[in-house]
């Protein structure tokens, strides 16, 4: 398994694709990476593709911001489970919860995040304004 530049602009940033044969461990490393479960910058964006969208009338930024409640409310969950131990409440992964919760994850900066993030993988604002079924499968990885 390897990383290899994608595409490479002074504007964007780089990309990189990971390359491997199969159950040689990329998905789990992506999920690991996803997480942040190893040292990654913070200034280093990470969003995890893993399957397709249904075909809705959601746009692609509604469609983030409904992924964007899911990682809320499983983060909270895992917070609340964090406070009933021991050492919860002094926790290091506890305090990164919070953080992700309170600085990631905030509702008013969403959904221009959402925007952001779109728009790095290639969405013009026309077609962020689209409804998902009009996307191709390719298009419409989340």
């Amino acid at each position: 398994m390897y990383l290899t530049p994608y595409r490479s602009s002074p504007l964007d940033g780089r990309r990189y694709g990971l390359i491997g044969l199969n159950g040689s461990g990329k998905s789990t490393f992506l999920r690991c990476v996803g997480r942040r479960d190893v040292p990654i910058p913070s200034h280093v964006d990470i969003f995890l593709l893993e399957r397709e969208v249904e075909p809705t009338d959601l746009t692609p930024i509604q469609c983030v911001l409904e992924l964007r409640e899911k990682e809320v409310t499983r983060l909270e969950r895992e917070a609340d489970l964090l406070l009933e131990t021991e050492d919860g409440p002094e926790s290091e992964r506890l305090q990164q919860i919070y953080e992700r919760l309170y600085e990631e994850l905030d509702l008013e900066k969403a959904k221009p995040r959402a925007a952001e993030i779109l728009h790095g993988l290639g969405f013009t604002p026309e077609m962020q304004s689209k409804a998902s079924r009009e996307f191709s499968g390719g298009w419409r990885m989340v």
